[in-house]
C-alpha cells in the first residue's frame, strides 16, 4: 500500500472567474509560471458539507510532498502574522491609505508584535496590547523586555 500525501485545510477561499482572472490566466500561459495544482478542502459545519478548491501557481513543477510543505508554509505565515495583525491590531479597519502612512504603521505594528511576543507572561497578544495601553508600568516592562 503506497502512502499518498493528504492535505486538509479548514480555511479556504473560492475562485470566481472574473475577466481579470481570465486575463491573468492568459498571461500565465505566455510566461514560465504555471498552474501547479489545486487543493480541495472538504469542510463540515453544522451537518452541512462544503467543498472548496484553491489553485496555486509555481514557477517550477512540485512533487506532492514539496507542494504540501509550500502550502502549509503559506498558511503558517497567514496565521502567524496577518491574522494577528487583523485580530490584535484591527489592521483591516485601518483608514491609512495614502503616502507613507500605511508602510510606517505596518512597521510599527510589526515591532509591537515582536515586543509583545517576547513577553513571558501567559496572556494573549491582545491582552498584552491592551494591558500595555492601560498600565504604563507594564508598557515599560514590555519595552525593556522584562515582562
Amino acid at each position: 500500500m503506497a502512502l499518498v500525501p493528504k492535505l486538509e485545510l479548514r480555511q479556504g477561499q473560492q475562485l470566481v472567474m472574473t475577466p481579470q482572472l481570465q486575463q491573468a490566466i492568459r498571461l500565465l500561459q505566455l510566461s514560465n509560471v504555471e498552474l501547479c495544482t489545486f487543493v480541495e478542502a472538504e469542510v463540515e459545519r453544522n451537518g452541512t458539507t462544503s467543498r472548496e478548491r484553491r489553485y496555486y501557481l509555481a514557477s517550477m513543477p512540485l512533487d506532492p510532498l514539496l507542494f504540501a510543505r509550500a502550502v502549509r508554509s503559506h498558511w503558517h505565515i497567514e496565521n502567524r502574522l496577518h491574522w494577528v495583525l487583523d485580530v490584535v491590531f484591527h489592521e483591516d479597519l485601518s483608514r491609512l491609505r495614502s503616502g507613507n502612512g500605511p508602510q510606517n504603521m505596518a512597521t510599527v505594528r510589526h515591532m509591537a508584535i515582536n515586543l509583545l511576543r517576547a513577553a513571558t507572561d501567559k496572556h494573549s497578544l491582545k491582552v498584552r496590547r491592551k494591558s500595555a495601553a492601560w498600565d504604563t508600568a507594564y508598557l515599560e516592562a514590555i519595552l525593556r523586555q522584562n515582562a
